[in-house]
């Protein structure tokens, strides 16, 4: 088959039609159609976008994505422990029903459906945002509940400049960065690179025991180091080549839990690389993009302890995606595109090693009437996975400009396929995979309206939107009439909600002062059928409240920010409770003009009032802690 012996076909194309025109800088905000429209912002027509906001980018420089999200978004982070596995959940469904993109591909494992946000650092980024609800038509399976999306500025229009970046913390976290960008609007090229080591050897009180002793955490260390290149060419006068690279190394000693009284001997190693290749051209009515993409993830685990406790897992997955955007008339647009994802995985818990070949077509309709006030987009996707088709997807999405506000409302069915670990573990005494699953599938829709107010010194942004969502053939595993657990399409699942956001800025001479605040009310609710009853549960880890509030302030020089976040209960099994808590951080800054450079001083205090508190059941996190760092940047 064409498609198995050639992963990259893609690059056939490249040769053969560089002709057309000119790229674009993408906006969030669609005004009127044009071809520049991504397909985030088609998504953003009636839906829930949030792009982080670059202050909050720099001053959280030196953290991590699933810290970032954590306190500055709607999006819950499941963390087991300082630095270990964090996972996304937004709305109320699985981390593996959440797709995190880089360069528009879905960074989600074959092998288990998820992916790990600590080991991400906010340095590689400049731009991250988040979409709230299925969005399966745009980019593909995992896209159930919402997506993260991490992406870099454009390179050819950016300025020549350097950064460095030294930090140090509490539990011996030391942190080096450097990023440079040098070319010019014909050729250029941005490199990063960072380091991060920490003992994270914090005190805790462990609530686990009788009488709460405090306790040291002797075995939750980590070393990783990472570099991620991109470089664009400007190929003819109206069309542009983009390469980008990023390799990732990660180490990382488990943390013990609470409830266990031995030290630590399991160690975890990942290695990661990721590649795309992008060709963009546009002309006076059309545009075309033609990505492949390369991931490739490495795991080695080890437990001391446990005799032939040693795994290693690997996958692979070749993404290719050709695309093209027509402007039929003034206000209309046709999207277009095909795209062709072979996945293979390799894992010692697997049978042998498995692929599966994907080829998808997706196609947006998208106009505005009515001198731009009404929005309407139409899409849909259909895929053929190793000569089978799975069911047709679609989302309608619009919204109104009615007298003091936006009215907007979405509706979308979604899927999930199956990962390699639900369809081929090894059969064995306790465990089995169960090739006969189908793939899990829903509708979910909001509707809501935003209010923006801008003029010279003062912005302000509102938004409220309430969302449902019901899906289908929910994966669960379960044992079987023999006792072995295996998955099944068992459940359903209803999340309903809603979501709350206000930003706002004031300027006033060299005074600046901006307020951000997120509050997010979900009920999630699984659905099981034991011997034709009907079981409803509350989901694990999913509170039904949720705040984040930011209070930023700078005069000259000066700079403070205040977060706090308040998180609801949550059930971490079917009947005991990990109960809420609040945490707070304040960051200062300093900023000092040399030449024509740039240079910050900044101090974070992290979990000020000190809160013991738990993400994951059992597994302990720091009290008050603190970071130290210096950014010095070589303009032009």
């Amino acid at each position: 088959m064409f498609f198995r012996n050639s992963s990259f076909w893609l690059f056939f194309i490249f040769a053969n039609t560089i002709f057309a025109q000119q790229s674009v800088l993408d906006t969030i905000k669609v005004a009127e159609v044009e071809i520049i429209a991504s397909k985030q912002e088609v998504f953003a027509i009636g839906g829930n976008f949030q792009k982080i906001d670059v202050q909050t980018i720099q001053n959280s420089i030196t953290e991590n994505i699933a810290n970032l999200l954590s306190k500055h978004s709607s999006v819950i982070i499941n963390s087991y422990g300082i630095g270990g596995i964090s996972t996304p959940i937004i709305r109320g469904g699985s981390s593996s029903q959440t797709a995190v993109m880089w360069n528009g591909m879905n960074l989600q494992s074959p092998l288990s459906g998820g992916v790990n946000l600590s080991v991400m650092p906010i340095f590689m980024f400049d731009n991250i945002s988040i979409q709230y609800g299925g969005s399966a038509t745009l980019f593909g399976s995992g896209n159930v509940n919402g997506a993260v999306h991490l992406n870099s500025n454009d390179v050819l229009k950016a300025n020549n400049q350097a950064m460095l970046v030294f930090s140090y913390g509490s539990f011996n976290n030391r942190n080096a960065a450097l990023s440079a960008k040098i070319g010019n609007n014909k050729i250029a090229s941005s490199l990063k690179i960072f380091t991060q080591m920490a003992d994270n050897d914090f005190k805790f009180s462990n609530t686990a025991k009788i009488n709460n002793p405090i306790e040291k955490q002797s075995h939750a260390g980590l070393y990783q180091h990472g570099i991620c290149n991109e470089t664009m060419l400007q190929t003819t006068l109206n069309s542009f080549l983009k390469s980008s690279f990023w390799y990732q190394y990660y180490d990382k000693d488990l943390q013990t839990l609470m409830t266990n009284s031995d030290t630590g001997t399991s160690n975890q190693k990942d290695k990661v690389f990721r590649y795309s290749l992008n060709w963009q051209s546009r002309g006076e009515k059309t545009k075309w993009n033609i990505t492949s993409g390369f991931i490739n993830d490495n795991i080695h685990y080890v437990d001391s302890k446990i005799e032939i406790a040693e795994s290693n897992i690997r996958s692979y997955s070749f993404i290719n995606e050709v695309e093209n955007k027509i402007q039929l008339l003034k206000n209309h647009l046709l999207n277009s595109g095909l795209n062709y994802t072979r996945e293979i995985g390799q894992s010692d818990g697997l049978s042998s090693n498995v692929d599966r070949n994907r080829v998808s077509i997706f196609s947006t309709y998208q106009f505005h009437e009515f001198k731009n006030k009404l929005n309407v987009a139409f899409s849909f996707r259909s895929e053929y996975i190793d000569d089978k088709f799975i069911p047709t997807v679609y989302s309608i999405g619009t919204d109104y400009d009615f007298l003091f506000c936006k009215i907007k409302g979405n509706i979308s069915k979604n899927y999930r396929l199956p990962t390699f670990n639900d369809l081929y573990w090894k059969a064995g005494k306790y465990t089995s995979g169960n090739p006969n699953l189908k793939p899990e599938s829903g509708i979910s829709g909001n509707v809501g309206l935003d209010k923006t107010i801008v003029n010279e010194n003062f912005s302000l942004q509102i938004s409220e939107i309430f969302f449902y969502s019901h899906l289908n053939d929910w994966i669960v595993w379960l044992p079987n009439t023999q006792g072995v657990w295996m998955p099944e399409n068992q459940k359903e699942g209803i999340n309903k909600g809603f979501e709350s956001e206000l930003s706002s800025k004031l300027t006033i001479h060299q005074f600046k002062f901006g307020l951000n605040f997120n509050y997010s009310y979900t009920k999630s609710e699984s659905i099981e059928y034991v011997d034709n009853e009907k079981i409803v549960k509350q989901s694990i880890y999913v509170p039904n409240h949720k705040l984040t509030l930011t209070v930023f302030y700078s005069f000259k020089k000066l700079e403070l920010m205040y977060v706090h976040n308040y998180f609801g209960q949550r059930f971490y099994d079917n009947v005991h409770l990990l109960e809420s808590y609040q945490i707070g951080e304040v960051n200062l800054g300093f900023n000092k003009k040399i030449n024509k450079n740039d240079l910050k001083f900044s101090l974070k205090i992290s979990n000020i009032w000190s809160v013991n508190y738990q993400v994951i059941a059992w597994y302990a996190m720091p009290l008050r802690n603190y970071q130290f760092s210096i950014t010095y940047k070589f303009n032009k």
